[in-house]
């Protein structure tokens, strides 16, 4: 890692690098919060009604997927109001972090991968459907259900939202804003795991996928103490997410029920 792509591996803790950066503050968190919240409703509301009313009042699931799109597309927003691009930069780590990250983001993402392949399939053995709970799994975390009845429109939606969006909102919020402030009150160790277990609450949902999450959150709030950026952990996750993409499709074409 190299001055011009963030901050320089000195062999100090996580912590001391962190520190030495500009970790957002508990005032900055809530006002990134408050408009985040309001931008989304604000935004999501107003995609529904105007999709609604394109399509003339017809049955169609393109509200629904504009107005998640558009929640997950204010998260960045929100944070580019409060933070200005400096601050996305020096708050929330969105910061190149060198080439050396790369492995270290392979090895964190084979692991997730692994780990989830061990817990499902022993989960499956243990019920007698050896491969069902992975393929809930894929059901719970992908637009499966609605793969049949989506318009050009649609995919376009669901391919954005599924493989951009929700990568780079989620780990602007998770590994970006919460991490920032909570390191400056909890030492490293204890930062990742309440990130963890707060993006797992966020995915509860679906019970299927909290093992799943929280070994991600373990993995990315690792990489994010390790490298200093939450770039790596937007990498991983679009991975997964198009990982469990294409498995979703395939298992569509295949006829898997969804």
């Amino acid at each position: 890692m190299n001055a011009a792509s963030g901050p320089p591996h000195t062999g100090h803790p996580p912590a001391r690098r962190l520190r030495a950066e500009r970790p957002p503050t508990g005032r900055s968190v809530l006002a990134f919060l408050a408009v985040w919240v309001g931008g989304a409703a604000v935004l999501a509301t107003a995609g529904w009604f105007a999709a609604v009313a394109a399509l003339h009042g017809a049955p169609s699931q393109t509200p629904t997927l504009l107005a998640v799109a558009l929640a997950y597309a204010s998260i960045p927003a929100a944070a580019l109001v409060v933070y200005r691009t400096t601050g996305v930069r020096e708050q929330l780590a969105v910061r190149a972090p060198g080439r050396r990250a790369l492995w270290p983001a392979l090895g964190a993402w084979w692991a997730v991968l692994a780990g989830a392949v061990v817990v499902q399939l022993g989960v499956g053995a243990s019920t007698g459907s050896l491969f069902e709970p992975s393929l809930a799994v894929v059901r719970s975390a992908t637009d499966m259900a609605r793969f049949a009845h989506s318009t050009t429109v649609d995919w376009v939606l669901i391919v954005v939202r599924a493989l951009l969006l929700a990568a780079i909102g989620e780990e602007l919020v998770f590994r970006g804003l919460l991490y920032g402030w909570l390191a400056r009150y909890l030492p490293m160790r204890g930062v990742v795991v309440v990130t963890s277990v707060l993006f797992t609450a966020e995915h509860g949902y679906y019970p299927v996928l909290l093992p799943m999450a929280m070994l991600f959150g373990l993995a990315t709030g690792w990489l994010r103490s390790w490298s200093g950026s939450v770039v790596p952990g937007m990498a991983v996750h679009v991975l997964t997410d198009a990982l469990l993409f294409v498995i979703a499709l395939t298992a569509t074409a295949h006829g898997v029920p969804a």
